[in-house]
């Protein structure tokens, strides 16, 4: 189900101490994110701020550029995708081949601009969504979720 999350939205409950991908035990210089996005400055500042978490981050500005990093072999665990970009693929269309080509990789998706609910769901996005501009805490706090699952 949807649950569009926005910059003001608090965590809904702090993760517990045990849980894997806490600062310190490891798990997040194992895990690889792919961060999608094709502005620029966007993609620069998420990728900067997960690597301070300790995750290892690539980057891709298209779909395209996405997909090519995943055939290459790269041990993505993560997707992290903007549901609007430019080029003939876009956030849910590669999340949908990322579904059926690699399905122990988990999405979480952000857009921006009016309506991004609807947007959502006429695009049936049945993923975390994230409503730019996004705290940084809170998109932590989502693949941290995930990455326990």
């Amino acid at each position: 189900m949807l649950r569009l999350v926005t910059a003001n939205d608090p965590p809904r409950a702090p993760l517990p101490a045990s849980m894997p991908g806490r600062p310190g035990d490891g798990a997040e210089k194992q895990a690889t994110m792919l961060v999608v996005e094709d502005e620029v400055l966007t993609r620069v500042a998420s990728s900067d701020y997960l690597r301070s978490c300790g995750y290892r981050v690539l980057e891709a500005s298209s779909g395209a550029e996405a997909q090519t990093l995943f055939t290459s072999g790269e041990p993505i665990r993560l997707l992290f995708t903007d549901i609007e970009l430019s080029g003939e693929i876009d956030g849910v269309s590669l999340a949908s081949w990322v579904e059926a080509k690699h399905p122990h990789v988990r999405i979480i998706m952000a857009s921006d601009g009016p309506n991004i609910s609807k947007r959502a769901e006429e695009r049936d996005v049945g993923r975390p969504l994230l409503a730019k501009s996004y705290a940084f805490e809170v998109l932590l706090f989502h693949i941290r979720r995930l990455i326990a699952t």
